[in-house]
């Protein structure tokens, strides 16, 4: 029996079977959709992994991008060495700015050395680190998701 949308005919015709049909139990038709949905999104996952990386054009791809990243982080990083952010991926970066991090708290009171996600610095190392993103973190520094460290 021919359906009402010629598409649903021609891709059954096709794949030697009907993707919906009138004889289905209510328990097959939502096996059928849930495996189709993770059908989609897994490979839209693994689409999503593929993407990125290497040269991608002549005129200002990933490769002059990460160049002059990395050249404005050591300037940076000379300045102060709890702003050198190499080694972090665009999705770190991304996250601290999310998280509107800045080096210097405007808020009194509230500053990394005094906030529960705080990791207390090494010896050798001025800038601590944080739990709730990747690369250094000024002790005087503050973020939007800092929280009173337990008193105790």
């Amino acid at each position: 029996m021919a359906s009402s949308y010629p598409a649903i005919d021609e891709i059954s015709y096709k794949f030697g079977g009907s993707i919906v049909s009138e004889n289905m139990s209510r328990k097959e038709f939502l096996q059928r959709f849930a495996l189709m949905g993770i059908g989609v999104v897994g490979g839209a996952s693994m689409l999503a992994g593929c993407g990125g990386g290497g040269d991608k054009s002549e005129s200002g791809g990933t490769a002059q991008h990460s160049a002059t990243k990395t050249a404005e982080t050591t300037e940076t990083a000379k300045a102060d060495p709890c702003a050198d952010y190499t080694g972090l991926t665009d999705t770190d970066l991304t996250m601290r700015k999310n998280l509107k991090y800045v080096a210097v708290s405007t808020e009194e009171g509230k500053n990394c050395l005094n906030c529960k996600f705080h990791l207390v610095a090494k010896e050798s190392d001025a800038c601590g680190g944080c739990q709730l993103f990747k690369g250094p973190v000024h002790p005087q520094g503050n973020c939007a998701s800092w929280f009173a460290k337990d008193q105790g």
